[in-house]
Protein backbone atom coordinates (compact mmCIF):
# COMPACT_ATOMS: atom_id res chain seq x y z
CA UNK A 1 0.00 0.00 0.00
CA UNK A 2 1.47 3.50 -1.10
CA UNK A 3 1.46 5.52 2.36
CA UNK A 4 -0.05 8.08 1.19
CA UNK A 5 -3.01 5.65 0.70
CA UNK A 6 -2.52 4.49 4.05
CA UNK A 7 -2.77 7.69 5.85
CA UNK A 8 -6.27 8.62 3.79
CA UNK A 9 -7.80 5.52 5.27
CA UNK A 10 -6.83 6.06 8.62
CA UNK A 11 -8.27 9.77 8.80
CA UNK A 12 -11.38 8.28 7.32
CA UNK A 13 -11.38 5.32 9.73
CA UNK A 14 -10.53 8.14 12.60
CA UNK A 15 -12.91 10.47 11.66
CA UNK A 16 -16.03 8.09 10.60
CA UNK A 17 -14.96 6.03 14.06
CA UNK A 18 -14.97 2.77 12.21
CA UNK A 19 -14.31 0.52 15.39
CA UNK A 20 -11.59 -2.37 14.62
CA UNK A 21 -8.18 -2.91 14.48
CA UNK A 22 -6.59 -2.11 11.03
CA UNK A 23 -3.03 -3.08 10.17
CA UNK A 24 -1.30 -1.23 7.39
CA UNK A 25 2.20 -2.38 5.82
CA UNK A 26 4.08 -0.05 3.22
CA UNK A 27 7.35 0.53 1.63
CA UNK A 28 9.46 -2.19 0.74
CA UNK A 29 10.45 -6.06 2.26
CA UNK A 30 12.93 -5.48 4.36
CA UNK A 31 13.44 -9.37 4.92
CA UNK A 32 11.27 -12.16 4.65
CA UNK A 33 11.48 -15.90 6.46
CA UNK A 34 8.92 -18.10 5.37
CA UNK A 35 5.70 -16.69 6.67
CA UNK A 36 6.99 -13.74 8.57
CA UNK A 37 8.12 -10.71 6.71
CA UNK A 38 9.20 -7.08 7.64
CA UNK A 39 8.68 -4.28 6.17
CA UNK A 40 10.13 -0.85 5.93
CA UNK A 41 6.79 0.41 7.70
CA UNK A 42 4.18 -1.41 9.27
CA UNK A 43 1.85 0.90 11.54
CA UNK A 44 -1.44 -0.80 13.70
CA UNK A 45 -4.75 1.72 14.13
CA UNK A 46 -6.88 1.24 17.30
CA UNK A 47 -10.34 2.44 16.71
CA UNK A 48 -12.21 2.46 19.95
CA UNK A 49 -15.11 4.12 21.08
CA UNK A 50 -13.26 6.31 23.77
CA UNK A 51 -9.77 6.77 21.98
CA UNK A 52 -8.34 6.42 18.61
CA UNK A 53 -4.52 4.75 19.03
CA UNK A 54 -1.97 4.93 16.12
CA UNK A 55 0.91 2.40 16.79
CA UNK A 56 4.62 2.63 14.63
CA UNK A 57 5.37 -0.70 14.95
CA UNK A 58 8.92 -0.67 13.15
CA UNK A 59 9.83 2.84 16.02
CA UNK A 60 7.87 1.11 18.67
CA UNK A 61 5.92 4.66 18.96
CA UNK A 62 2.42 5.10 20.16
CA UNK A 63 0.16 7.45 19.24
CA UNK A 64 -3.03 8.92 20.78
CA UNK A 65 -5.02 10.67 18.13
CA UNK A 66 -8.08 13.61 18.53
CA UNK A 67 -9.83 15.95 16.33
Amino acid sequence: MKISDAVEDIIEKTRNRQIGEYTYHCGRVIKQDGENTLWENTCKLYVRDEEVVFHNVNRGKYYILAE
